[in-house]
């Protein structure tokens, strides 16, 4: 199985020592990835936000799971993109009521702020 994994920081660095051990994976990929991911896989110059470069990559590498690992792709809406595409992505299937969810309880002032939503 070829993985793709979104993100740069210390803990898509653990993710990806942890896939490489498994025997489902064939190869890894990381975007961006940092210094450390190297060692596990190929970093591809891609920003975790830019999902028809994301899209791309899968179709390009042949990725048959997708697994994000920060914040920010989920809450620009990374799982509504990838919906109706043959890519598996690695997050809970109901992650986008949970934030809709937690939403609709906070003060009003929150969700019109769009620096509090990256």
């Amino acid at each position: 199985m070829n993985i793709l994994l979104l993100g740069s920081g210390g803990r898509e660095h653990a993710l990806a020592w942890k896939m490489v051990q498994s025997h489902h994976c064939d190869q890894l990929y990381i975007a961006p990835g940092n210094a450390g991911t190297t060692q596990f896989g190929i970093n591809l110059p891609i920003s975790v936000t830019d999902f028809p470069a994301i899209k791309a990559a899968c179709i390009e590498y042949r990725i048959n799971m997708l697994v994000v690992g920060p914040e920010e792709p989920l809450v620009k809406g990374i799982y509504d993109f990838f919906q109706a595409d043959p890519v598996i992505i690695s997050l809970p299937q109901d992650m986008q009521n949970l934030q809709r969810r937690i939403l609709r309880k906070a003060p009003p002032i929150f969700v019109s702020t769009p620096y509090l939503l990256y």
